[in-house]
């Protein structure tokens, strides 16, 4: 990959060999090709550059040979992050840095010490730890071995001058706007009030246009335009609340952070930045992510828990670390009623409510699709013997409240007779999809939980007449992965099942994945266990 705003690329050679060393093959300039980068979401000119290599075989060798040229102000050395693992075996992995190594920052992961050669600065790493996906993975530098390179002449301070005062021409409120702001510091009584009004205002009023914030794609539009136009970036949304809130009678600052790696404060560089929102101070205060179009503002910002944030002020600038998630943050409630049709299919009204972070990724992602996927996506959830009937979506479009699924759907040949009873089990479609554990042998990385998790399920069963269910109590689950319980209730012609499960965030090793994975499965076990249906005493 490489952004051709502010770099050439150049492949110097290219050369296959054989086991014995002989030359098999050679790249072909004319074969290179370049596309647009897609592996992100956010708009931006980065392309990649492809490069096919022809005759290779097992036991071959490849010798690639880039180099990068970077454009830009000899004064200010660019951000580099180099992680020296591949999704491919290599032998060997050598950074070079070459010239004034006394006029740059380095940092490295602890593996890896920089050593000094005749002209400059190299790291070398020797069979590095081949990157693999996993489930549930940190990002890469957090485990990979990496080296980070940037200029040591910049201070935050100086860059966040200089930014702030490279904008100050885009601030301008419209008088619409500023007679708008005005008016809710007039109806709102405290902080809390006003950020709620501004962020819902321009959450809702303005669409997101995604485009990364990066060294080409600093400068924000100007006020004037985004109001006209209604929509903008990160920048745009960021600056417009700012404005809005300053206008209100509060304090508020611009904010940068990084929504895919982490942001080392010992190389100071906005090249480390992709995303920027708003910082308001004091206890009522917080972060304001308006480019969020999934869930209520004011609490942290999807996916930024834990980050730290860059805070944009001429005065005093500074780090400021995003609260973790609470407790609460993410919730998911199910409520089923279920009958026993033919004496096989299960008919199951249920209704779905998500709460937080669940409901913010839900909803993000049933808003970007079209009806159709919409139920596709619900069927894949249901498996492969279900019939789905009814769906509807409730408060799609209202961020501010909870996002409801209502489902109508028949679970084909979910309980069968043996003898005088009948033999199945509850529908728990929604459970597995949240608690169940990818298997991975010999997991080599790390994994986490980005927000903690609540769950709870409540099943009636309307139990067929001459029948009473025999339900075996289950011992509660606790372990420092998760907790969870279990009780049935038994009721003339139904049976109630309740089930409640709470897992924490936060990040464990490789060696805990198996334990995760077992404890998991054995919580999905006890879900799915059979549920007999005897007669009645008589």
């Amino acid at each position: 990959g490489f952004d051709p705003l502010a770099e050439g690329i150049f492949v110097n050679s290219l050369r296959v060999k054989n086991a014995a060393g002989m030359l098999v093959s050679t790249g072909n300039v004319s074969e290179y090709y370049v596309l647009d980068d897609q592996s992100s979401d956010t708009a931006s000119q980065k392309k990649v550059l492809h490069i096919p290599v022809s005759g290779l075989q097992p036991g071959y060798s490849v010798e690639l040979i880039t180099t990068r040229e970077y454009s830009g102000r000899s004064e200010e050395f660019p951000f580099l992050q180099t992680v020296l693992s591949r999704g491919i075996p290599v032998r060997e992995t050598v950074l070079f840095l070459r010239g004034d190594t006394g006029a740059v920052r380095f940092a490295s992961s602890p593996t890896i010490e920089p050593r000094a050669l005749a002209g400059g600065l190299f790291w070398r790493l020797q069979e590095p730890l081949v990157y693999r996906w996993e489930p549930l993975q940190p990002i890469l530098e957090d485990y990979l071995p990496t080296v980070w390179v940037a200029d040591k002449s910049t201070l935050w301070p100086d860059l966040a001058t200089n930014y702030l005062a490279g904008i100050r021409d885009r601030t301008g409120l419209p008088a619409t706007e500023r007679e708008w702001a005005r008016s809710r510091s007039k109806s709102c009584t405290n902080a809390e009030q006003k950020i709620a009004a501004v962020g819902q205002y321009v959450q809702t009023n303005y669409t997101y246009k995604a485009i990364e914030f990066g060294r080409r794609a600093r400068v924000p539009t100007r006020l004037t335009d985004t109001v006209r136009n209604r929509y903008g970036d990160c920048k745009d949304h960021a600056l417009l609340a700012q404005q809005l809130l300053i206008e209100a009678g509060l304090r508020a600052s611009l904010a940068l952070v990084n929504t895919r790696s982490l942001i080392r404060q010992e190389l100071p560089s906005l090249d480390q930045f992709n995303h920027m929102i708003v910082f308001v101070p004091g206890d009522d205060g917080g972060f304001l992510d308006c480019t969020d179009k999934s869930q209520k503002l004011g609490g942290v910002p999807l996916g930024l828990a834990g980050c730290d944030a860059l805070v944009l002020d001429e005065k005093l600038t500074r780090f400021v670390r995003i609260p973790e998630y609470e407790r609460t943050a993410s919730r998911v409630e199910a409520a089923r009623i279920v009958g026993i049709t033919n004496q096989t299919d299960a008919a199951v009204s249920e209704t779905l409510t998500f709460h937080g972070v669940s409901c913010a990724y839900l909803r993000s992602y049933l808003a970007n699709v079209p009806a159709s996927a919409r139920r596709s996506y619900v069927v894949g959830l249901l498996g492969p013997n279900a019939e789905l009937n009814e769906l509807v979506i409730e408060h799609l479009e209202e961020p501010g409240l909870p996002l409801v699924l209502r489902l109508g759907y028949t679970l084909k040949n979910q309980f069968h007779s043996i003898g005088r009873e009948l033999v199945g089990t509850l529908p728990v479609a929604m459970e597995q999809q949240y608690l169940a554990a990818g298997s991975v042998e010999n997991r080599l990385t790390p994994f986490q939980f980005p927000s903690p998790l609540a769950f709870e399920s409540t099943t009636v069963l309307n139990v067929p007449a001459g029948l009473r269910a025999k339900f075996a109590p289950r011992d509660d689950v606790k372990n420092r992965f998760l907790s969870c319980g279990f009780d049935g209730e038994q009721q003339a012609g139904s049976f109630t099942s309740r089930f409640r499960v709470f897992r924490a965030g936060g990040r464990h090793g490789a060696a805990e994945y198996p334990e995760f994975c077992a404890s998991m499965n054995r919580t999905l076990a006890m879900l799915t266990q059979k549920l007999v249906l005897e007669p009645l005493p008589k």
